[in-house]
């Protein structure tokens, strides 16, 4: 699997020129990181996948034996050349995954979570991350609003952005727009959704080639895809600028799954800081399906803006409306506890509420909350105050004589 920094240290830094490092996140969040050299032509690449080969067996092993976690982190190290052309030369150009290679079947079942990856597998997984990372960097982007920063990506050739409602903050801003090349253009602010927190921007003057540049050439873009057709255990794409843009390094990857999907959020154990706001989560093929919207409790929880949000309103987004207000209510599972004994017994279900639809019962004695053990309500009850609305979490209940593991989907108190 190609890849270098992780954002697990909330930092980027740069290796060697022409250098790609290897990092594991472990669940204690310490970093492990190897050095790959970068293929650099047939006489080396031997070498090159032997090497990679066997620090991708060791870690599809772990996988196999139910170690390997569930996101990593990528980034190439920058060489102070833009390997991809940043600007598209054709009128009506195609997005940028118009020529990337097609996905092979076995793939197609690796990256839909219909099995997990074998060792024939992963030189296959390796090659096709680097082409997809190198293809949809040039279409992400940095902002720069005011003091605040965010990321985008931009989803026509004319310069409309998709990013956060909060990282727009209010229509007709002016907006500081960074490619990956360092190349500069200028910006207004669009419509916020702030219910869903979705936001556009659109491009209005290019800048960076020695002077303002009004030419109508396309930008590269990326092609916006159905959030809806996702599934639980997908695997997923992050890109963004975490910690905000730094000069010389090219938007960060990672890699996640998907942990759920609703009409208007997707969450995802993809690792993300401050300064990824607004940037996109795509899947495989390299369709933008998410905004990066909140971080969770941890970098493995975090909630991203549905593309189905956007498209349901469009039309007003690109109109520069804001409607909606920003969610405050508190996080909720809809439950209540029996108040004659010590232990987290639950007393009352409230019907359709994240308990229900997670199965628990009238009678069930939760004893562990997201890995947590718990033995009082009141245990029960601090756990759910600390989590984000929207967040997947592992609940064991006691119900007779048995254990029951459930999965439960943090709500937001109205």
């Amino acid at each position: 699997m190609a890849a270098a920094e992780t954002v697990a240290k909330r930092r980027s830094k740069l290796n060697d020129k022409g250098s790609l490092a290897i990092v594991h996140r472990g669940g204690t969040h310490k970093e492990q990181q190897m050095a790959a050299q970068r293929p650099s032509g047939q006489g080396t690449g031997a070498i090159r996948a032997w090497r990679v080969g066997w620090v991708l067996l060791a870690l599809c092993w772990a996988w196999l034996a139910g170690g390997l976690p569930s996101s990593w982190a990528l980034q190439e190290t920058h060489d102070g050349q833009s390997s991809t052309n940043a600007q598209a030369t054709e009128p009506d150009a195609p997005p940028v995954t118009a020529s990337l290679s097609a996905l092979p079947p076995q793939l197609v079942e690796v990256y839909g979570n219909r099995r997990p990856p074998e060792p024939a597998d992963l030189p296959l997984m390796d090659a096709h991350q680097r082409e997809l990372v190198e293809r949809l960097r040039p279409c992400v982007v940095a902002l720069q609003i005011g003091d605040a920063q965010g990321s985008g990506v931009v989803v026509s050739p004319d310069g409309l952005i998709l990013t956060a409602a909060h990282v727009v903050q209010s229509p007709r801003r002016p907006v500081r727009i960074i490619f990956a090349d360092g190349r500069q253009a200028e910006g207004v602010t669009l419509g916020m959704d702030r219910d869903t927190d979705a936001g556009m921007v659109r491009i209005t003057r290019r800048r960076g080639r020695g002077q303002n540049d009004a030419s109508s050439d396309p930008y590269p873009y990326a092609p916006v895809g159905d959030s809806a057709a996702l599934e639980p255990g997908q695997w997923v794409l992050a890109l963004g600028h975490p910690g905000g843009y730094q000069p010389g390094r090219k938007p960060v990857a990672r890699i996640g799954r998907v942990l759920s999907v609703t009409d208007h959020t997707i969450v995802t154990d993809g690792p993300l800081v401050g300064g990824d706001s607004g940037g996109p989560l795509f899947t495989m093929t390299g369709e933008v399906v998410g905004i990066h919207s909140r971080i969770g409790r941890s970098l493995s929880a975090n909630m991203h803006v549905a593309t189905k949000s956007f498209q349901a309103n469009w039309d007003r987004l690109v109109a520069g409306e804001i409607w909606g207000e920003v969610p405050r209510g508190a996080p909720y599972i809809g439950v209540r506890g029996d108040p004659d004994v010590e232990e987290a017994r639950i007393a009352e279900v409230e019907p359709g509420q994240p308990a229900d639809k997670a199965g628990i019962q009238v009678g069930d004695v939760v004893v562990k909350f997201d890995g947590q053990e718990v033995k009082t309500f009141s245990d029960l009850a601090k756990l759910v105050s600390e989590c984000e609305p929207g967040e997947v979490v592992k609940v064991v209940v006691r119900r007779g004589e048995e254990l029951v593991e459930l999965e439960l989907v943090i709500g937001r108190r109205r």
